[in-house]
């Protein structure tokens, strides 16, 4: 009778504890869930969209002055709801800031 092979472990699979700023930031926090989940409600639809006459909805709660740049992680003035493609715009330009 055959043998079922083990099923491969995906290397690729995201940590969902993995800080994506660079810095410990726990993005699976309670608390950093509960304030994200807070400025979605607030926030809808992309800022950045919004500012242009679209309507995207918020798919991700961004640092506008991002943590590695010392940016206040936890301050509601400093976060914002931006659209996927919004936001990885944004991020490619901060990173190449850095680089």
């Amino acid at each position: 009778m055959p043998i079922r092979p083990e099923p491969k472990k995906n290397k690729n699979l995201i940590n969902p504890n993995k800080s994506w700023s660079g810095t410990k930031f726990d993005y699976s926090s309670k608390d950093w869930i509960k304030l994200r989940n807070f400025v979605r409600s607030e926030e809808p639809l992309c800022r950045i969209c919004k500012d242009r006459g679209e309507i995207v909805p918020t798919k991700i709660i961004d640092h506008i002055k991002p943590i590695i740049e010392c940016g206040e992680a936890w301050d509601r003035d400093n976060l914002q709801g931006l659209c996927e493609s919004c936001h990885n715009r944004k991020s490619a330009i901060e990173k190449n800031k850095r680089t």
